[in-house]
C-alpha cells in the first residue's frame, strides 16, 4: 500500500437499482474537491456515581455516512448521471436530426413511486494505491449550480449514503484503474448564452424579447431527506425518507438597478417563468450541444437587494423561489423545474 496524490485519486459512479447493494462503478467524474465521512455519533457512559476524572468508555453509535464535492457541469462528462439521480426521472433520448446522433434528454422530478429516490448511485473513491472507499447507495440531496460569465458552470453536491465500505470486493483499485476518463467538454458560460424570463401566464420564452442581462446566478436545489437507522439484520442505514417539500431558489445578480420592476413584483406577488440556455458546438450537421434549465413558476418572496456601496454601478440581487405550477406553462414540458441536455448519449440516464 502507498499513499497517492490528489491528482491520482479516482471518483467513480454508477446507477444502482437495489438499495444497499453496490454495483461496479463504470464512470469517472472529475472533481475540484471530494469529501466523505461516516459522521459517527459518540455514545458516552453515564458520568455520575463513579468518581472518575475522565470517561472510561466511549462507544460509536449511529453513523450517517455522506459525500460532498464540487465539480463542473459538461455537455457530456458523466456529471449528468449525478444530476439525474437527484431529479429521479429521465426521458428516453430522442435524436433531433436523423443520423446525426444529437440526442435530447429531459430530466424531471420523479412523481411515480418510489417518488423520493427512483434509483441510487454507487460511489467509489480510490484513496491509496491499493484501497478504495465505497458507498453502496447514495442519494443526492442538494445541488448548487453557480453560473458566471467566461467561467465553467460549477456545481456543489451533497449526498446521503447507506454505509461506507473499506474493503469492497466490487469496487477495487483494479476496477477503478480500468475506467477511462470522461469526455473533456465542460461548459464555459459565454456572453452569447441567455437568461430568459417573462410572466408565468405569458407565451413561450423568446430570445430577444424575454432576455435579461445578468452578471451571475446561483441555483440551489434541495430534496430534504434523512437516513433512518433500523434494526434489520444487516449493516447500513435504512432507505432515506422525506423530511419536507423540495425547494429551489434562483438568485440572480443584475449589475445595476434600472427600475423598480423587481421591488414592485415582490410586493405584488407577481409570478414568472424562466430559463437558462447554454450551447456548445454543433453535433455533426444537427443541433448544437445544449444544457438548459427551466423554471415553470417563480415568485419573488425575499425582498430584492440593492445597496449603494461604490461610486459606480451597484448590484441588484433578486432571489426567485420556485413553486409547482398548476399546469405546464406555454413552451415548457413540466410543472416543476427541469433540465434538458442535447448531446451524444442515446440511452436514458436513469
Amino acid at each position: 500500500m502507498a499513499a497517492i496524490t490528489g491528482k491520482e485519486t479516482l471518483v467513480g459512479i454508477k446507477m444502482a437499482t437495489t438499495y444497499g447493494t453496490a454495483v461496479a462503478v463504470d464512470k469517472l467524474i472529475a472533481c475540484d474537491s471530494f469529501s466523505q465521512s461516516r459522521n459517527v455519533e459518540k455514545l458516552m457512559r453515564s458520568p455520575l456515581g463513579l468518581n472518575k476524572l475522565f470517561d472510561t468508555n466511549i462507544t460509536q453509535g449511529r453513523a450517517t455516512p455522506s459525500i460532498s464535492g464540487t465539480t463542473k457541469i459538461g455537455f457530456q462528462n458523466n456529471v449528468e448521471y449525478l444530476i439525474a439521480q437527484f431529479f429521479g426521472k429521465s426521458t428516453t433520448p430522442a435524436e433531433q436530426t436523423a443520423g446525426q446522433l444529437d440526442y435530447l434528454t429531459r430530466l424531471t422530478f420523479n412523481t411515480i413511486a418510489p417518488i423520493l429516490n427512483a434509483k441510487y448511485l454507487t460511489v467509489a473513491m480510490k484513496d491509496t494505491s491499493t484501497t478504495t472507499l465505497e458507498f453502496p447507495a447514495v442519494a443526492i440531496d442538494t445541488l448548487t449550480i453557480t453560473i458566471v460569465p467566461n467561467n465553467y458552470i460549477s456545481m456543489d453536491f451533497n449526498g446521503l449514503a447507506n454505509d461506507r465500505e473499506l474493503g469492497s470486493s466490487t469496487n477495487t483499485t483494479t476496477t477503478m484503474n480500468a475506467l477511462s476518463a470522461p469526455t473533456e467538454n465542460e461548459i464555459v458560460v459565454r456572453e452569447s448564452d441567455e437568461f430568459l424570463i417573462n410572466a408565468q401566464a405569458s407565451g413561450a420564452l423568446a430570445t430577444g424579447t424575454d432576455r435579461k442581462v445578468i452578471e451571475q446566478a446561483v441555483i440551489t436545489f434541495t430534496k430534504p431527506q434523512e437516513s433512518i437507522p433500523l434494526i434489520k439484520g444487516s449493516n447500513g442505514n435504512g432507505e432515506p425518507t422525506s423530511t419536507g417539500n423540495y425547494t429551489c431558489t434562483l438568485t440572480v445578480t443584475y449589475n445595476t438597478l434600472e427600475d423598480h420592476t423587481w421591488f414592485t413584483a415582490a410586493e405584488a406577488g407577481t409570478e414568472y417563468k424562466a430559463g437558462f440556455v447554454f450551447e456548445g458546438t454543433q453535433i455533426g450537421t444537427g443541433d448544437n450541444q445544449g444544457f438548459r434549465l427551466y423554471f415553470p413558476r417563480l415568485q419573488i418572496v425575499d425582498d430584492p437587494e440593492y445597496t449603494a456601496t461604490t461610486p459606480g454601478n451597484n448590484k441588484h440581487i433578486v432571489t426567485y423561489t420556485a413553486m409547482q405550477a398548476t399546469a405546464n406553462p406555454t413552451g415548457m414540458d413540466d410543472k416543476n423545474p427541469y433540465i434538458e441536455y442535447t448531446n451524444g448519449i442515446s440511452t436514458a440516464y436513469i
